[in-house]
């Protein structure tokens, strides 16, 4: 009986990370540290560009254990931000400017934080969400004239890293406090596991408000390498996404699915190889093993392919998964990469409902411990008490997450996930709780109940769907519950189909039926496009997305649309159309038939 997994512990005296990449940049001088575009810093110019921007965050009152938020485009000043934010033991939290008002308005609140580095352009609209908010415009010459040595800061172990925030069961986020201690476990683990040297190039894929973030910056930093930022709109094109890797000379990077399947893609139709690169790492969402394979087949016999699994709350990465052919365990194509063993300093356990140890084989929840467990959520002690809990495991006493994915033991010591044991779910890669979307939802005057739930119209294709009942029965359009929603969450948690019923279906127990869309078709859930015009827009639609199966009314953002999809878009729009697309109507068109309405107005003039 396999009851849970112990990795190998490292035994190190701490040095936070901030200390480690201190002392990297002394020995690397003159190395590039962070390229992005055609500009970079070399490890010197990014010691003293930190140094200044940490003189000045002082000089304006910023102290040990101060939040300050991060509010930028990603670039180069991003992770210079992160640097001087740690050299003076202050918190890093990032905010996405595409961030709902009241969203930004949570996390400076819930922060205590007084201060924001962001940029000129940025700087009012934050100003008008909270005020005296003090925000450092690191695109303004002030803060570059503060030279001098600054007072290194005394971390501990327990001293907070960042806050990042995740989706809530209320709707509001939920802030996850990690500490130094926290992150330099994981990066010493990443160390081993991955023999990480100041050879590599590591390529930045994630938006900066994700711990994948700070995991590449560390990653490369702490060991000497370059880290090249990969821009919004190279990322969402194959070809140019490779063109980069191979003129950057990149040897290691981290992917999602999605865009790991247009690389393979184009990779395969145009007889290249990626036989550069010396470690892939694939993670935050589920793929198959035939994925994993057939981008095996495209990488070098040297090539590491790494699936990796974590969580926020236990800092970035927990396990990974690499394949071993002598396996007793075979895998068909058709079954879901396991999320594999525990990296160093992490135990991972599979407890039944009584909190005992499962057999290998049988499905349990997955508990993880070790020096990964960050603190818990901020301002939310219940909550924390909750996930994080005490308990004893073979006479010992032990702090356990509790992540809410099933799981169980392969007989080779992999770990095979099953799904969730509540309604969150995993939508383009990011964990959502749908009980927040809901009781947002509740929050309008004219909805009296509603249950949001995920259809698969596709492999590549998930969507949010609600199901509302409104007051006295009566009707509100989609657009109308869509606004409302867009003043209260990211559009990734805005469902893209709204469907009024007189009743929520339940189970015949009497609970929720989350199921309740399995055995309707898909086609009696979007609207086929009407005319020759919404069929071309179709197609645009589906070759910017890479998927199928769009409706004329589906919301552009809800489907796995974001800015830079968008623009792109709307540009091919222009060309093929030949229209001037006004500016005024871009906030407005969301969906194919509301581009369709512009483009015809243009027709009829």
């Amino acid at each position: 009986m396999l009851s849970h997994v112990i990795s190998s512990e490292l035994k190190t005296t701490f040095i936070s990370v901030i200390q480690q990449i201190n002392e990297v940049m002394a020995r690397e001088a003159g190395k590039p540290a962070v390229r992005f575009n055609n500009s970079y810093l070399t490890y010197q110019e990014l010691s003293q560009q930190s140094d200044k921007l940490c003189n000045h965050l002082i000089s304006q009152g910023v102290g040990r254990g101060d939040a300050v938020t991060v509010c930028m485009e990603k670039s180069i000043y991003t992770v210079l931000s992160i640097l001087a934010i740690w050299k003076i033991g202050a918190v890093y939290a990032p905010i996405d400017s595409q961030f709902p008002s009241q969203r930004i308005a949570h996390i400076l609140t819930d922060t205590k934080a007084n201060y924001m580095i962001t940029t000129t352009a940025k700087a009012s609209k934050m100003r008008n969400i909270v005020d005296g908010l003090d925000c450092i415009n690191i695109d303004s010459p002030v803060w570059q004239n503060n030279d001098g040595l600054y007072t290194k800061a005394n971390l501990a172990s327990e001293h907070l890293a960042y806050i990042l925030y995740t989706s809530g069961s209320t709707g509001k986020p939920k802030g996850v406090m990690v500490t130094h201690g926290n992150l330099i476990s994981i990066t010493n683990s990443w160390k081993q596991q991955y023999n990480l040297t100041s050879k590599d190039v590591h390529l930045q894929m994630a938006n900066f408000t994700f711990d994948v973030f700070i995991g590449d910056v560390v990653r490369s930093l702490c060991v000497g390498s370059t880290l090249v930022l990969c821009p919004k709109n190279v990322l969402i094109e194959p070809k140019q996404l490779y063109e980069l890797m191979y003129k950057e000379s990149i040897t290691i990077a981290e992917f999602v699915p999605t865009i790991v399947r247009g690389l393979v893609e184009y990779v395969t139709k145009n007889h290249k190889q990626l036989d550069f690169m010396r470690l892939m790492i694939c993670g935050s969402d589920n793929w198959s093993m035939g994925e994993y394979r057939n981008f095996k087949k495209l990488l070098g016999a040297h090539t590491q392919l790494i699936s990796s699994y974590g969580l926020t709350e236990a800092t970035i990465d927990s396990t990974y998964y690499e394949e071993n052919r002598r396996s007793d365990v075979v895998l068909t194509d058709e079954q879901a990469v396991p999320i594999g063993k525990p990296f160093s300093n992490t135990t991972v356990y599979i407890l039944n409902k009584e909190l005992q140890p499962v057999a290998t084989g049988e499905m349990g929840e997955i508990y993880l411990a070790g020096s990964g467990i960050s603190k818990g959520y901020l301002n939310l002690p219940k909550l924390t008490n909750q996930r994080f809990i005490l308990h004893e495991i073979d006479h010992k006493e032990l702090r356990l997450y509790k992540t809410g994915d099933l799981g169980r033991y392969l007989h080779d010591g992999n770990i095979e996930f099953l799904g969730r044991v509540d309604n969150q779910v995993k939508i383009h890669g990011v964990r959502i709780e749908l009980s927040g979307i809901e009781n947002m939802l509740n929050t309008h005057p004219s909805v009296r109940e509603s249950m949001v739930i995920v259809h698969n119209f596709s492999e590549d294709n998930q969507r949010l769907i609600a199901l509302v009942v409104t007051e006295k029965n009566i009707h509100i359009a989609s657009d109308d519950l869509k606004n409302f929603m867009r003043e209260k969450l990211p559009s990734y948690m805005i469902p893209s189909i709204f469907i009024l019923q007189s009743k929520i279906p339940t189970t015949l127990s009497g609970k929720l039926d989350r199921k309740f869309l399995e055995n309707i078709p898909a086609q009696s859930l979007h609207v086929a496009p009407r005319n020759h015009l919404e069929e071309e827009l179709v197609k645009m639609w589906e070759t910017v997305l890479c998927i199928t199966h769009i409706g004329v009314l589906d919301s552009f953002d809800a489907i796995g649309g974001d800015s830079m999809l968008f623009t792109k878009l709307i540009h091919a729009v222009e060309i093929k159309y030949e229209i001037d697309f006004p500016a005024v109507a871009l906030k407005h068109c969301v969906t194919i038939a509301d581009i369709a309405e512009v483009i015809s107005s243009f027709s009829n003039q």
